[in-house]
């Protein structure tokens, strides 16, 4: 939980807090936040992940009305199954001590092993229209 949290939460309001003194100066910038569709609506057993995501969220819409007088626009970027490694060897999961779940999440479990690679959207696709 503590990384999934430092990753998607800390690491991105670290970047922000580096960033916007200068945007505020220049009274002219965008932020563009990476979220996920888990941040807006929830997934069976990804519960950590999904708070991570909720957590940014809120965090990136407060941020926008914050920053909004100065210039700076910020945006949420709630993708899908991007073709990334979050279902390969970037996928973790926690160790399981109660077998009443074991019915629920078996199927999920297997499932991310036989996508990971095949996910619909091409991460450079999203990158070139904000990035150019």
């Amino acid at each position: 939980m503590r990384r999934q949290f430092d990753v998607n939460v800390f690491g991105t309001v670290a970047i922000i807090k580096a960033v916007v003194p200068g945007m505020r100066q220049r009274r002219a910038e965008h932020i563009i936040t990476i979220t996920s569709v888990g941040g807006l609506i929830p997934s069976t057993t990804l519960g950590i992940y999904n708070g991570s995501k909720f957590a940014l969220e809120g965090i990136t819409r407060s941020l926008a009305a914050e920053v909004s007088r100065f210039g700076i626009h910020v945006t949420a970027v709630e993708p899908g199954a991007f073709r990334t490694d979050w279902s390969g060897r970037s996928l973790h999961h926690a160790a399981r001590s109660i077998p009443d779940y074991d019915e629920l999440i078996d199927p999920i479990s297997n499932t991310p092993a036989g996508f990971n690679g095949r996910q619909p959207a091409i991460p450079t696709k999203p990158a070139t229209r904000y990035c150019s």
